[in-house]
């Protein structure tokens, strides 16, 4: 199946054997039917592929998706559907385009499901995670009773944050309440500052990977590597090869995100922190609901003006904790929108069981109109 990841110079290229994941499901009998919707080298949210919405629109039955900033939770959100980033290590990423020689590449990236319905989240994950999924004790059943439910409904004060869209909003109060009403669990707000930082904690994790495959650059031959300014410009009047995301992506790398390098450390090491104390605040039965995306989708060619809104989902990645995107309804617009669940490290069962309750008490997938 094609290999390309979205970039015109990789057009025809095709895999020579099924990524971990997919071999696994397809040893459990599905069968793949299509290479959909891939941004450029998986470096932005759009893509101009045509194949599109497979699992919203009822094409396909599921779908084995990869996460290394939000690319399962955030198109699971855009289009009503869930989607789970599994605890780091537990999944197999071999084969996946692009990768890195950098170890920290394996702790961001994930691959994992996305489903219309919250039931075969469970399955999928058992199957794709093979002999690790025993680890993840996912046949436990889950005593909601002792549940911890935490929540913030936003990251609070940033200088670049997108604003959180008050139905949103709502859904992170509505969840928490129903959740407490139903099985008198603790709620409580999660009040973590560290959420301000996001961006910044991320950045100095992403921008300072080694071993990135870079599209523009020609390794066996630099006189063929294009200039990234020249490429920019072009990109600007549709004269690019290359997308304007992905071209902002090497920008930002070559300049560290336009960040201090002597402060690249500190929010390295604030990570660290904050990974310990989220940990330990969840413990093996805790949950936090927040944002999955500040927004419902946008128009095509918004989210470069928008783009800081994956700060509500790269920061999981980051900090390696599991995540589930839960589908609850539609905004006034007509949109999807929902919530994301997320649990400490290796607690997956934990997300899944409380998307469940919420696929239950609030619909969860919504059929797109028939015209």
């Amino acid at each position: 199946m094609s290999h390309c990841v979205g970039s015109i110079p990789r057009i025809g290229i095709k895999a020579d054997a099924d990524g971990g994941a997919v071999r696994a499901i397809r040893k459990s009998g599905a069968i793949p039917i299509a290479v959909t919707n891939t941004p450029e080298l998986c470096l932005s949210f759009e893509t101009n592929n045509l194949v599109t919405v497979m699992v919203s629109s009822g094409s396909s039955v599921i779908s084995v998706s990869s996460d290394i900033a939000g690319s399962i939770r955030i198109p699971a959100m855009f289009n009503g559907v869930f989607g789970h980033k599994p605890t780091p290590g537990y999944v197999p990423i071999t084969g996946h385009f692009p990768n890195a020689t950098d170890p920290t590449f394996d702790k961001l990236l994930v691959v994992g499901p996305i489903t219309r319905y919250s039931e075969d989240l469970r399955p999928m994950l058992k199957v794709m995670a093979g002999d690790s999924a025993g680890k993840l004790r996912l046949d436990e059943k889950v005593d909601m009773s002792k549940l911890k439910v935490f929540f913030m409904d936003d990251a609070g004060y940033s200088l670049v944050a997108v604003s959180v869209e008050r139905e949103i909003k709502n859904l992170i109060h509505k969840a928490a309440k129903c959740l407490n009403n139903k099985y008198g669990v603790p709620v409580e707000p999660g009040n973590f500052k560290e959420m301000e930082e996001s961006v910044e904690m991320s950045c100095a994790v992403y921008f300072s990977l080694e071993g990135i495959p870079h599209i523009l650059r020609n390794d066996s031959n630099p006189k063929e590597s294009a200039n990234i300014y020249v490429e920019l410009l072009k990109s600007l009047f549709g004269f690019s090869r290359y997308s304007m995301q992905a071209i902002s992506f090497y920008l930002l790398q070559s300049f560290n995100a336009f960040m201090s390098k002597d402060k690249i450390p500190m929010y390295k090491k604030q990570v660290l922190d904050f990974k310990k104390k989220l940990t330990e605040v969840l413990g093996d039965n805790g949950v936090f609901l927040y944002p999955t995306h500040p927004t419902a989708a946008y128009y095509h060619g918004q989210s470069f003006t928008r783009t800081a809104g994956i700060m509500y989902s790269m920061i999981f990645n980051v900090l390696g904790l599991p995540s589930t995107h839960v589908p609850m309804g539609l905004n006034k617009k007509g949109l999807p929108i929902g919530i994301q669940v997320v649990a400490g490290p290796h607690q997956d069962r934990l997300c899944l069981a409380v998307a469940e309750i919420l696929e239950q008490e609030f619909g969860g997938w919504v059929p797109p109109p028939s015209s």
